[in-house]
């Protein structure tokens, strides 16, 4: 079975910026949840813009459900749900008024699904957007998506401003959704904790450069991290083996691709996705 996205070797520049975006790759199988990663300013939402033709890159490919995908591809385009942060919907808008457009646009639209997921997760059918939280106009957006029965969903901090019981729930309706092992989400959050509780998959891009695009478990557990001083970091042998590290006073936290590659006597953790991002964003190479 073909993936269900693919990109190869995206790059876009813009002739008044010094940000670049160089080379990213990466593919999404069918059934699975991509999650990426990075600080602001990484090139997350350019890449996200690009696979959806919002933005043109200078080179590469974009792929999605086996062929090329462009922005006049309708086809396609009917079966990607989009959520990026922040709200989307004019003010004066109420669920009803989105229901009777969206309706309009999609041919899956599932009004049923719609009125059902507003009930549960308690949002009045009449209060206009302008009247909800930001929580609220997340959680409508997400709605959305949902109701028009994409087969990909693309995600740019969805879960921002929601609390943390009704983002569990979320969570929970994000891992239904690819239960039937056809759809797939590609999903950037700052929040690594809820890509460490549902992703399949992690890409980390930094100051627009691909780090690494591997499944979460090579990030968590074949991903190590070494905390130690001057002398025990002279002797790693395979300094090839560190991607990065930090330096405090005379302490070394360094992140190193491959736990039994190290030689040597040293305290090995695993990391957290939020200890990966930070040696990264901060640390210095060899």
């Amino acid at each position: 079975m073909t993936n269900i996205l693919e990109i190869s070797n995206i790059c876009k520049t813009y002739p008044k910026s010094d940000f670049t975006l160089r080379d990213i790759s990466f593919t999404i199988p069918h059934g699975s949840i991509m999650g990426m990663v990075g600080e602001n300013g990484s090139g997350k939402t350019t890449t996200l813009s690009i696979i959806l033709g919002l933005i043109r890159a200078n080179s590469g490919t974009v792929n999605i459900f086996g062929r090329p995908f462009s922005a006049d591809d309708i086809e396609a385009k009917a079966q990607i749900g989009v959520v990026f942060d922040g709200n989307c919907f004019p003010d004066i808008f109420a669920p009803r008024h989105i229901s009777k457009i969206f309706s309009k646009i999609y041919k899956r639209w599932d009004n049923a699904l719609f009125l059902d997921l507003l009930k549960t997760y308690e949002i009045n059918q009449k209060h206009t957007v302008g009247k909800m939280s930001h929580g609220t106009k997340s959680m409508l957006a997400i709605i959305t998506a949902l109701s028009q029965r994409p087969t990909l969903l693309i995600l740019d901090e969805p879960t921002g401003g929601i609390d943390p019981v009704r983002r569990e729930e979320v969570l929970d309706l994000f891992l239904d959704f690819i239960s039937d092992g056809q759809k797939s989400i590609l999903f950037s959050s700052h929040i690594t904790s809820d890509l460490e509780r549902i992703a399949d998959y992690i890409t980390f891009i930094h100051k627009g450069q691909l780090i690494d695009s591997a499944e979460k478990d090579v990030f968590l557990y074949k991903y190590g991290i070494i905390r130690c001083g001057q002398e025990a970091f002279d002797t790693i042998r395979d300094k090839s083996q560190i991607i990065r590290y930090v330096k405090r006073d005379y302490q070394y936290r360094i992140l190193v691709k491959d736990q039994s590659k190290i030689e040597g006597d040293f305290v090995m953790e695993s990391p957290t996705l939020d200890e990966v991002m930070y040696i990264i964003s901060r640390g210095q190479t060899i």
